[in-house]
């Protein structure tokens, strides 16, 4: 369980349950074997600090295309050292890698644009660094290109789930297609970025899309 409360600022802060500081993860044959079959397998808000449960992810891979999204929580963190160490055992091979200013700041020294060409230099093949109201950029064999955030109709409700909306817009578009030219790793960025605006527009983090906002008012004010 997740608490969310709001910092001065207003930003998010998350208080985690015991069984959640201690989570783990046992993989058996249909969770193999759905792996196995995806077209893209994410990783979230996972335990890198724990060796044992780094190696069992790594052996229930395979050779499947991944996105990871480290997703540290201070409230969730062990061990920093462990915990890159065990991510960028990941990174090597990942399809695509998110990363935001929290990321950079919890695990880094702060500086995401020189993470972002660290997880480039260390094999993913392509990163997402997203920098909250300054928009996101993505970084690829084609080259980097940058968005700012999306205008919506509608105020900003809510941003918790942002980014999470933003990684599961760019991973949907890397299981439709396989962008290699700019042009298609900036409309990947853009829709990106109109999922999250919308997400922004509602209570909670349920993910919205543009189009879902425009079918209900529902979802334009609440859950």
């Amino acid at each position: 369980r997740a608490i969310v409360q709001r910092a001065a600022d207003g930003e998010p802060q998350y208080v985690f349950n015991e069984a959640a500081q201690r989570r783990s993860i046992r993989y058996s044959d249909d969770a193999r074997q759905a792996i196995a079959d995806a077209g893209l397998v994410a990783i979230s808000c996972f335990p890198f600090d724990v060796p044992a449960e780094v190696e069992a992810l790594s052996d229930a891979l395979g050779e499947a295309r991944v996105a990871i999204d480290p997703n540290p929580r201070a409230g969730m963190l062990s061990d920093r050292e462990e915990f890159v160490r065990g991510f960028e055992q990941l990174v090597v091979s990942a399809a695509v890698v998110k990363v935001g200013a929290d990321d950079a700041a919890i695990l880094y020294d702060g500086d995401l644009d020189a993470l972002r060409a660290r997880l480039r230099d260390l094999g993913a093949a392509a990163v997402l660094a997203t920098a909250g109201a300054d928009g996101a950029t993505i970084d690829a064999d084609a080259g980097i290109v940058s968005a700012p955030i999306a205008q919506l109709p509608g105020a900003v409700i809510d941003t918790v789930g942002a980014g999470d909306a933003t990684l599961a817009a760019v991973a949907e578009g890397l299981v439709e297609a396989s962008p290699s030219a700019l042009g298609e790793w900036r409309a990947l960025l853009q829709r990106a970025m109109d999922v999250a605006a919308a997400t922004c527009r509602a209570e909670g983090g349920l993910l919205r899309t543009p189009e879902s906002l425009e079918a209900s008012g529902r979802g334009v004010s609440g859950s």
